[in-house]
């Protein structure tokens, strides 16, 4: 099943912090859903400023190379990297520009093979330190609880340790979309637990108004919940960790290595 039409898709994020200490909260926002041959071609640009100042927008740079040039491209030298079959189409979910303005905590890149079949997901993550790292998760590697399990590789939150192992569940239907993420440590023990909810909607400019006056300024309240919970975990004595150097690849693969 592919989407071939853009969507608005609003979503409710969970964050659930179980070690060391709890901490959890939800928040809505909305997201655009877009396939990524509407971006290629430029024909989105009827619906939503492309590359260009607008109250939403959707800039290339922002993705990919950062540099603006074709994401297509991009996506297909990574599958190219790993000798796995390119993408026929890619649905793309990723918070707008609004009034210039974009933080992306995670973009998430449904790849769809010849036969329209899901069978790879790119989690594109940011850090609020200007960093980017895509995590694919090829959807045959499964571990034998049926999990998609990732090595932590980039740093995040100042709070977690760039070290343990990411499980992945993915589901794509017409109209809902469900993403769980778990961070488990290398004892195989849960310490963050994600999720994001969201209804898909139609895209048009009536719809991104409704969504605008419903969560005016959804990417700046995106960044400062981030650094509201920050304040709230230092508040909870939790260790603020230094930000490593980042790691030379800036993209990785699931594995099947790890099996909980």
């Amino acid at each position: 099943m592919g989407i071939d039409t853009p969507k608005l898709i609003n979503f409710e994020v969970m964050h659930q912090r179980l070690s060391p200490r709890k901490n959890a909260f939800k928040y809505d926002v909305y997201y655009l859903g877009i396939p990524l041959s509407l971006i290629e071609s430029k024909s989105i640009a009827k619906t939503l400023n492309l590359n260009s100042f607008g109250l939403h927008s959707f800039y290339n740079k922002d993705h990919g190379y950062r540099d603006g040039s074709s994401l297509k491209a991009w996506l297909d030298d990574m599958f190219d990297a790993y000798k796995i079959e390119k993408p026929k189409e890619v649905f793309l979910i990723s918070m707008p520009r609004v009034l210039g303005y974009v933080f992306n905590p995670v973009s998430f890149w449904f790849c769809f093979n010849s036969k329209d079949d899901l069978y790879a997901v790119v989690s594109e993550v940011n850090n609020t330190f200007g960093e980017t790292h895509s995590y694919l998760t090829y959807l045959d590697d499964k571990d034998t609880s049926g999990n998609y399990v990732a090595k932590k590789v980039f740093h995040v939150s100042p709070f977690l340790k760039r070290e343990g192992y990411y499980d992945f569940q993915f589901s794509l239907s017409d109209d809902l979309i469900k993403i769980r993420i778990n961070l488990c440590n290398e004892n195989k023990e849960k310490i963050l637990l994600t999720s994001l909810t969201g209804k898909l909607d139609k895209l048009s400019s009536r719809s991104l108004k409704k969504a605008f006056f419903k969560i005016p300024f959804v990417t700046i309240k995106s960044i400062f919940l981030i650094h509201f919970q920050a304040i709230k975990l230092l508040l909870k004595n939790i260790k603020y960790i230094s930000k490593p150097d980042q790691m030379k690849e800036h993209v990785s693969r699931n594995s099947i290595k790890h099996n909980h």
